[in-house]
């Protein structure tokens, strides 16, 4: 195939947002969306090749995977082997656990669907791990492991029945990248066959191209076609941001518009000439590794210094990836490249020995829980080790985890559904009315709380991680409440709603539930919008039944994976007191003027401001960043009981 400067030009407009985006610099809120470029560009080249082989007679699988092997693993491997004495060094047991199982994930190309199962991309732990962004790595090579096949298996039919099945399934997946959007948004994120369409939309512009001239007079409607796909990547890169619902019709954004810019951008056009200046050009052939060094980069910066890494170190990071990318474009995949240097025996076998290797390294870390023994034995005090065996205790990473049941009449569910009806009606029967807790992950948390603190016999939860009525999703239980009220709303005494208060706080770069919103100098920002959609929703609901909106608590905001948590007194983030004591006053104002029909009850008042509650004893009293642990909730009960029987829940009359 002719080579192309402006598809490496356009390498470098992917990657380099994807960097920006994790190193948190810049204006690149929606940065995510470069991988969706480089989706597309492998579509487009991978396809490009195999038909230019086929109809020339010489294509194989043999070559084509050997190609894929000497292109992906000699700088993958090599990035893997750096981090390993950096996971040793630097990361505490449970996140060593966590590499090993991504070690074998990134070697057996799953690690979709291992990030997939432990957490979504744009969570706060997501950051943390070092091989995350390995992701993309699996969808594109489960995605070259299964294209091929199809295309030998409809090549003899023609390359219009090629083009129209390749169609076909990109339909399919982009409709149900969209379902997915609500029902499984991780998987949807993830996953191939969320993710297929995005490649095949490049295959489709390579079969498009395939007898059409790729340098020719600039026209007036290719200039435009080109500058407008161009335009089309940029407005998602700055105008999305962690909470777009992605990738289904969203993503139609930046990757229409990279198949606009291949089509169009020729060497003729203003657009083709700005991607094939060499700087662009230079990164783009880059692009690969750098994106390889950056996440691990950041990662290891991340948990050395507990998430508060400065700007200048952020950007010097960076700067890191790209040197380092250069060395390893240098000496190591450009090497690889050459069949004269290594001949495809040897590709083959030192791909496979260096799988194994890693699944083996992989299997040792899970087996030892991280090396769990030797890390308390040689590298902690007997004072740390007591509190680290008291932070192992308490804290998990999920907060689902340990949903109150006491199998009678106290019990929750994360919609309504005909099992939740029957078991309501029959303790409608025994009880009367009942308490119902509304709300998302940290609704969790207060539901355990009130069903603990034994306010009735009868507190039911509606609660489900990620679930706000701000967030519109279909998948969460606000509707299905609002139609459930309607029916049986004679049967609810009162609802308590409560939800994560750092949706309501923006960082610096207008991001939610963000880190950076309380490190040292954070400012205090309040995000009205959410705040509104919470206030409307409720007033909806007021006006039918007895509403509380209980308010946010203190989230810790410290990282347990922190090295220093061990050598200093605990406290919770001083920045997060700041920041939710002053929006706890100004949602107590807010709801004053706006509301008449649900009253608001703040849980800091009920807790009382003490940074000192991260530890009460022997209990860790939040199990990560955001949520309490079960015994922190069990202390939270005994002052929300207090509260209870004095009548600060009672309604206004």
């Amino acid at each position: 195939m002719i080579y192309r400067r402006e598809i490496d030009g356009l390498r470098a407009v992917a990657v380099l947002p994807v960097v920006f985006f994790h190193a948190g610099v810049g204006p690149f809120a929606g940065g995510f969306v470069g991988v969706d470029v480089f989706f597309v560009i492998s579509g487009y080249l991978i396809t490009s090749i195999i038909v230019d082989e086929k109809q020339a007679g010489r294509f194989s699988l043999a070559g084509f995977y050997e190609r894929r092997a000497r292109r992906i693993l000699p700088a993958l491997f090599l990035v893997m082997t750096v981090c390993l004495p950096f996971a040793w060094w630097w990361l505490l047991p449970n996140d060593r656990h966590d590499f090993a199982r991504s070690l074998i994930a990134v070697a057996t190309f799953s690690s979709n669907v291992l990030f997939y199962r432990e957490s979504g991309y744009f969570d706060t732990a997501a950051e943390l791990k070092p091989l995350l962004h390995t992701w993309s790595l699996a969808v594109e090579e489960q995605y070259y492991l299964l294209f091929p096949l199809l295309m030998l298996a409809v090549w003899r039919r023609g390359i219009r029945r090629v083009a129209h099945t390749i169609a076909i399934l990109a339909l399919v997946s982009l409709l149900l990248a969209q379902w997915g959007l609500d029902r499984h948004p991780a998987a949807a994120f993830f996953l191939l066959p969320s993710r297929f369409w995005e490649l095949a939309l490049g295959a489709l512009v390579a079969l498009y191209l395939r007898d059409r001239p790729l340098v020719g007079p600039s026209h007036g409607w290719s200039n435009a076609g080109a500058i407008a796909g161009l335009a089309m990547i940029g407005v998602a890169v700055f105008g999305y941001d962690g909470s777009t619902p992605f990738p289904g019709a969203a993503a139609l954004l930046p990757t229409v518009g990279t198949a606009l810019v291949i089509v169009f951008a020729t060497p003729a056009t203003w657009t083709g000439r700005l991607l094939g200046h060499r700087v662009l050009v230079g990164i783009g052939l880059l692009s690969y590794s750098t994106y390889l060094w950056h996440h691990p980069l950041l990662a290891f910066a991340r948990h050395r210094l507990a998430g508060e890494v400065p700007a200048w170190l952020l950007w010097a990071l960076v700067a890191a990836s790209l040197a380092l990318a250069y060395l390893t474009w240098r000496f190591v995949e450009q090497p690889m490249r050459r069949r004269d240097c290594v001949r495809r025996p040897t590709v083959f076998a030192v791909a496979a020995a260096g799988a194994l290797s890693f699944i083996m390294v992989g299997l040792v870390g899970t087996h030892t829980k991280g090396f769990e023994s030797h890390y308390v034995q040689y590298r902690l005090s007997d004072g740390e080790r007591e509190l680290y065996s008291l932070i192992r205790l308490h804290t998990a990473s999920n907060p689902d985890r340990g949903r109150f049941d006491d199998g009678a009449c106290r019990f929750s569910a994360e919609v309504v559904d005909d099992q939740f009806e029957q078991r309501f009606a029959r303790c409608t029967a025994t009880h009367g009315r009942a308490i119902v807790v509304l709300g998302d992950s940290h609704g969790i948390n207060v539901f355990n709380i009130m069903a603990k603190a034994g306010v009735s016999d009868f507190v039911v939860g509606l609660v489900q991680g990620g679930c706000r009525p701000h967030q519109h999703r279909p998948r969460c239980q606000y509707e299905g409440f609002d139609r459930f009220v309607d029916r049986r709303g004679e049967a609810i005494g009162q609802v308590i709603f409560h939800q994560s208060g750092s949706y309501f706080l923006r960082d610096r770069q207008g991001r939610v539930d963000s880190p950076a919103a309380f490190e040292p100098g954070a400012a205090f920002v309040v995000d009205e919008k959410n705040v509104a959609g919470v206030i409307a929703y409720l007033q909806r609901l007021g006006a039918r039944v007895p509403t509380v909106w209980l308010g946010p608590f203190v989230e810790a905001r410290v990282d347990f994976r922190d090295f220093r948590l061990l050598k200093e007194p605990l406290l919770i983030n001083e920045r997060s007191m700041d920041h939710f004591g002053r929006l706890d006053r100004w949602l107590i104002e807010r709801v004053a003027e706006r509301s008449r029909t649900f009253a608001y009850v703040s849980l800091v008042d009920i807790m009382g401001a003490r940074r000192d509650f991260l530890r009460v004893g022997s209990c860790i009293t939040y199990r990560d960043r955001d949520h309490f642990s079960a015994c922190g909730e069990d202390l939270v009960a005994r002052q929300v009981k207090s509260a209870y029987d004095a009548g600060v829940f009672a309604m206004p009359r």
